[in-house]
Parts: C-alpha cells; sequence; structure tokens
C-alpha cells in the first residue's frame, strides 16, 4: 500500500536514478532538479532542469514514468517543447573547437553528445 503524498517522492528518486545510470550523461558537469511531478494511478511524468555548472546553457526534460512493485521505472524521456536552450556554441561552451553543434537528423542540436563532452568545474 502507498502513502499518497510519498509517490512524488519516490518519482523524483526513479528519474535522479535513471539519469545517474545514464553513462552517456556527464551529470560531474551538470546541476539537475526535478521541477515538478504528476501522479496519475500508476503512471507519472516529470520534468528536470539540467543546467551546466560553467552556466549559460540549460536544458529541460520530461520523464514519463510507470510504477513497478514498490517503486517507478522510466520509460521513456524528451526534451521539453522538443527544445534544447543553449548560448552560443564557441570553443568555451561546446568543449570542442569546431563552434557549431552537430545537427541531429531533425535539426536538433544532439543533446547527449553536449551533455558528454562538458568537463566538470573544479571549484577548489
Amino acid at each position: 500500500m502507498f502513502v499518497p503524498g510519498s509517490d512524488a517522492d519516490l518519482v523524483r528518486q526513479a528519474v535522479e536514478n535513471h539519469v545517474r545510470s545514464d553513462r552517456g550523461i556527464n551529470l560531474s558537469a551538470l546541476d539537475m532538479s526535478v521541477d515538478s511531478v504528476n501522479v496519475t494511478g500508476n503512471q507519472a511524468d516529470a520534468e528536470a532542469t539540467f543546467r551546466v555548472k560553467q552556466g549559460g546553457a540549460a536544458m529541460v526534460m520530461i520523464y514519463y514514468l510507470e510504477r513497478h512493485g514498490n517503486g517507478w521505472l522510466v520509460t521513456k524521456d524528451e526534451p521539453a517543447n522538443g527544445q534544447f536552450v543553449h548560448p552560443p556554441m564557441d570553443q568555451v561552451h561546446s568543449g570542442g573547437s569546431s563552434g557549431t553543434p552537430s545537427p541531429s537528423p531533425s535539426g536538433m542540436p544532439d543533446v547527449h553528445e553536449f551533455l558528454k563532452t562538458h568537463p566538470a568545474t573544479n571549484k577548489n
């Protein structure tokens, strides 16, 4: 039996675990916040914002989840509104030397490649 107020926390934890387990995302270079959670029966969606620790770039993702046993599993994710917001892609922000993001077949930047190539900032 589930406590009504705990589903949102379990969904947030499932999203965080899903992102941490994705080896294609350099989480050490990002700040992540789960901004909203909507639960309807055994289905849920959550909106998460990722910001590059160096500043400038941000991206909002929507995660879709299903209840499995005593927890939640992410079944699908996608950029919110199909958009990825970023500053001008120069050598400082892109992590590379080309200065131009590589578009995907849909014409959108490759978000996973962007997240992999942004190095973590040493705050010491």
